[in-house]
């Protein structure tokens, strides 16, 4: 991409031009050129926060390609009228994992892209222009991406647009080295991100106090409200709003002034919030919400805070035991630990490791515990998302829980019950509301239109499987689809196939026709998903599922 903006420059040299040098690097996915990256290597191990060679390789790129930029410029004689600025349109990224380790840290920051904590919205800005900006200058002053437009226009020489109204303010004053003080600063992202732990909200910054709004976070989904003095306080570890009220007064006025000036539309309640509501035995107490709908063997939570508190219900599994085991996923919870009764004595943390691989976790509790409920506290080095699977109880280290094994030739799934579940080999884990099993046939009705179910017991080859075929009934049409998942792979759009729903209420077959698949073959399966409709409110019958061997 150098090259181009290269050829580009050159090619415009003579007339007044706009250069938006945008480059792939440092985002996902995250890959280096070889030798960089082996050359980061040894510094990287050493780092304190910084860890990730190929991130260095990445911006070594990036260094590269603006130093053609430069020398383009000062070689055609641009360089002296030419405003150069570097900038970036979010934080560095905390959430994916190359090589087990962030691809950054923004350390003393707090969080990172995909979330309003200033380690998602505070970027880099450097720019420089001979003659207007003093080299080696710096400069305090607020700012935010929607000023760069009136810049441009008082650069330009060119008056607003006619009947638009701009948010921003032209920053000439600041890159002169001049007082610039801009007012308040607003920014919205009013959808919650599982990946990044951002509970959906808005926050407006005004000098020092930034004051953030999370909307329905609160006890019966009232809004929530975080107030930091970022002169004092710039990781946001202090909220300041009940120490501080006539600030927050103050910038909620503000906020609230300018939500209604834009008519924003903003997240609505949820007209079926239960205070209660439970997924896998897990109950919500503190630092996070339970995300998705009625899960019988998993719990999902979007955590903001650094602790995360949860009951959980021992009948739920119903079996006593001496300790708590569970898988766990995630890619911020750093130890978890466990205790019994209302006020609990907790036992010594687990580590976990956030590294997005599946871990199983023991939680021993000191005695046999036969009934009642456990406090569960979930540590993390920032704000994300865990996954808990098929928690149970196990006694004296015995642990009933059967690992999954490697199946030879062709697995055969069976909705027969077992200690672990009451639908055999399939787990119900996303928007089933009600599942039953008569007759070894699988009754279930849809909470949502993305119910599954999720079979993790039985490894196989994928060259030993050439389709899997289901036989069900439903009283409404739409599409089925079948995922799969190799290792700590998540399930993917790149690895499904989709068949129609007649919905006929007759048995029909499905037929997911695997081999011819790109990314079926020399696989090996660790678990399948079943969507068996995409309609909510369904009721539905599973006579069968049944993978066919290859060359069948």
């Amino acid at each position: 991409m150098g090259d181009y903006a290269v050829q580009f420059i050159e090619q415009n040299r003579d007339r007044p031009f706009l250069l938006n040098f945008w480059l792939y690097n440092p985002h996902a996915p995250f890959d280096g050129e070889p030798e960089a990256v082996a050359a980061a290597r040894e510094r990287a191990e050493m780092g304190m926060y910084q860890k990730s060679a190929i991130m260095a390789a990445m911006m070594k790129t990036i260094d590269d390609n603006v130093g053609k930029v430069i020398d383009v410029l000062e070689r055609e004689g641009l360089w002296e009228n030419t405003l150069v600025i570097l900038t970036s349109d979010n934080g560095g990224n905390m959430y994916n994992r190359p090589e087990g380790v962030n691809p950054t840290d923004n350390h003393p920051l707090r969080a990172g892209k995909g979330n309003s904590y200033e380690g998602g919205v505070r970027v880099p800005l450097i720019a420089a222009w001979p003659g207007v900006i003093e080299p080696g200058s710096y400069s305090d002053a607020v700012s935010i991406s929607y000023d760069w437009f009136p810049t441009f226009l008082e650069i330009a020489g060119l008056p607003e647009p006619e009947g638009w109204t701009l948010d921003g303010k032209s920053l000439m004053p600041a890159l002169r080295g001049e007082a610039f003080e801009r007012g308040p600063v607003f920014s919205s992202f009013p959808h919650t991100v599982l990946a990044t732990g951002n509970f959906a909200n808005v926050w407006v910054r005004d000098g020092k106090w930034k004051l953030l709004r999370f909307f329905n976070q609160g006890p019966n989904q009232t809004d929530e409200f975080e107030l930091y003095d970022l002169s004092r306080d710039v990781g946001e570890q202090f909220n300041r709003v009940h120490e501080y009220p006539e600030v927050a007064e103050r910038l909620k006025g503000i906020l609230a002034r300018q939500l209604a000036d834009e008519d924003a539309l903003l997240p609505l309640k949820n007209p079926d919030y239960d205070p209660d509501f439970a997924q896998a035995g897990f109950r919500m107490i503190d630092g996070a919400v339970l995300v998705g709908g009625p899960n019988q063997s998993q719990a999902q939570f979007t955590a903001r805070s650094h602790r995360v508190t949860l009951r959980y219900d021992l009948a739920t599994r119903g079996h006593p035991g001496d300790a708590l085991a569970f898988s766990v996923v995630s890619n911020s919870a750093i130890s978890v630990t466990a205790g019994i009764g209302e006020t609990p004595v907790f036992g010594p943390p687990v580590r976990i490791t956030p590294d997005l691989n599946p871990q199983e976790i023991r939680l021993p509790l000191g005695r046999r515990v036969e009934s009642g409920e456990l406090t569960v506290v979930f540590d993390l080095e920032q704000p994300g998302r865990t996954v808990i699977s098929n928690p149970r109880m196990i006694d004296g280290d015995i642990d009933t829980y059967i690992p999954p094994v490697l199946v030879e030739g062709t697995p055969r799934f069976s909705f027969e019950a077992n200690a672990e579940s009451a639908s055999g080999d399939w787990f119900p884990e996303n928007q089933i509301a009600e599942i039953e099993v008569v007759d070894g046939q699988l009754f279930l009705t849809s909470s949502g239109n993305d119910p599954f179910l999720v079979s993790s017991k039985k490894h196989f080859m994928a060259n030993q499987v050439s389709e899997v075929i289901v036989r069900m009934r439903s009283e409404k049409g739409g599409e089925a689809q079948l995922f799969w998942a190799e290792g700590g792979q998540g399930f993917a759009r790149e690895r499904q196939v989709t068949v129609p729903v007649a919905g006929t209420g007759n048995i029909e077959t499905l037929r997911f026709q695997l081999s011819d698949h790109p990314a079926w073959n020399n696989q090996r399966i660790e678990r399948l998903r079943f969507d068996p409709i995409d309609q909510a409110n369904t009721r539905m019958v599973i006579e069968s599922i049944e993978a066919r061997p290859a060359g069948r």
